[in-house]
Protein backbone atom coordinates (compact mmCIF):
# COMPACT_ATOMS: atom_id res chain seq x y z
CA UNK A 1 0.00 0.00 0.00
CA UNK A 2 2.75 2.04 1.25
CA UNK A 3 4.75 1.52 -2.28
CA UNK A 4 1.04 2.04 -4.11
CA UNK A 5 0.59 5.42 -2.67
CA UNK A 6 4.73 6.94 -3.44
CA UNK A 7 4.53 5.56 -6.74
CA UNK A 8 0.76 7.73 -6.83
CA UNK A 9 2.43 10.90 -5.68
CA UNK A 10 5.11 10.93 -7.76
CA UNK A 11 2.83 10.45 -11.32
CA UNK A 12 0.72 13.47 -9.88
CA UNK A 13 3.97 15.83 -9.07
CA UNK A 14 4.96 14.90 -12.11
CA UNK A 15 1.84 15.38 -14.01
CA UNK A 16 1.39 18.50 -12.23
CA UNK A 17 4.71 19.72 -13.24
CA UNK A 18 4.89 18.82 -16.96
CA UNK A 19 0.96 19.16 -17.83
CA UNK A 20 0.10 22.83 -19.05
CA UNK A 21 -3.45 21.48 -20.60
CA UNK A 22 -6.39 22.38 -18.70
CA UNK A 23 -8.45 19.50 -19.68
CA UNK A 24 -5.67 17.16 -19.53
CA UNK A 25 -5.31 18.84 -15.52
CA UNK A 26 -8.87 18.19 -15.07
CA UNK A 27 -8.96 14.33 -15.92
CA UNK A 28 -6.13 13.48 -13.81
CA UNK A 29 -7.60 15.73 -10.99
CA UNK A 30 -10.53 13.71 -11.25
CA UNK A 31 -8.28 10.16 -11.23
CA UNK A 32 -6.76 11.67 -8.16
CA UNK A 33 -9.52 11.97 -6.38
CA UNK A 34 -10.66 7.84 -7.37
CA UNK A 35 -7.57 7.28 -5.99
CA UNK A 36 -7.67 8.69 -2.77
CA UNK A 37 -11.36 7.62 -2.35
CA UNK A 38 -9.90 3.70 -2.58
CA UNK A 39 -7.15 4.55 -0.41
CA UNK A 40 -9.78 5.66 2.47
CA UNK A 41 -11.99 2.75 1.61
CA UNK A 42 -8.61 0.49 2.43
CA UNK A 43 -7.81 2.19 5.67
CA UNK A 44 -11.31 2.13 6.54
CA UNK A 45 -11.68 -1.69 6.17
CA UNK A 46 -8.13 -2.24 7.83
CA UNK A 47 -9.56 -0.09 10.75
CA UNK A 48 -12.86 -2.41 10.89
CA UNK A 49 -11.15 -5.43 10.80
CA UNK A 50 -8.32 -4.39 13.35
CA UNK A 51 -11.48 -3.05 16.02
CA UNK A 52 -13.54 -6.70 15.34
CA UNK A 53 -10.12 -8.49 16.05
CA UNK A 54 -9.71 -6.38 19.32
CA UNK A 55 -13.61 -6.76 20.12
CA UNK A 56 -13.16 -10.55 19.52
CA UNK A 57 -10.29 -10.64 21.58
CA UNK A 58 -11.51 -8.82 24.68
CA UNK A 59 -14.63 -11.38 24.59
CA UNK A 60 -12.70 -14.57 24.31
CA UNK A 61 -10.58 -13.06 27.09
CA UNK A 62 -13.43 -12.03 29.93
CA UNK A 63 -15.06 -15.17 28.86
CA UNK A 64 -11.83 -17.24 29.84
CA UNK A 65 -11.60 -15.22 33.36
CA UNK A 66 -15.47 -16.53 34.07
CA UNK A 67 -15.20 -19.80 32.49
CA UNK A 68 -11.49 -21.15 32.96
CA UNK A 69 -10.82 -23.59 29.95
CA UNK A 70 -7.84 -24.75 27.55
CA UNK A 71 -9.77 -24.22 24.54
CA UNK A 72 -10.87 -20.15 25.49
CA UNK A 73 -6.66 -19.85 26.27
CA UNK A 74 -6.01 -21.62 22.66
CA UNK A 75 -7.98 -19.33 21.30
CA UNK A 76 -7.31 -15.76 23.24
CA UNK A 77 -3.43 -16.68 22.16
CA UNK A 78 -4.08 -17.34 18.62
CA UNK A 79 -6.07 -13.99 18.71
CA UNK A 80 -3.60 -11.80 20.60
CA UNK A 81 -0.68 -13.32 18.43
CA UNK A 82 -3.33 -12.25 15.35
CA UNK A 83 -3.67 -8.83 16.47
CA UNK A 84 -0.31 -7.88 17.49
CA UNK A 85 0.72 -9.04 13.95
CA UNK A 86 -2.05 -6.96 11.97
CA UNK A 87 -1.08 -3.88 14.22
CA UNK A 88 2.47 -4.35 12.96
CA UNK A 89 1.70 -4.54 9.34
CA UNK A 90 -0.89 -2.00 9.37
CA UNK A 91 1.55 0.83 11.31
Amino acid sequence: MEKYLLEHINLMEKILASEKNTDKLIKWLAYNRVQIKFLQHERLIHLLVTLFCILVFIIIFLASIFYPSIYFFIADSLLLILVIFYLEYTI
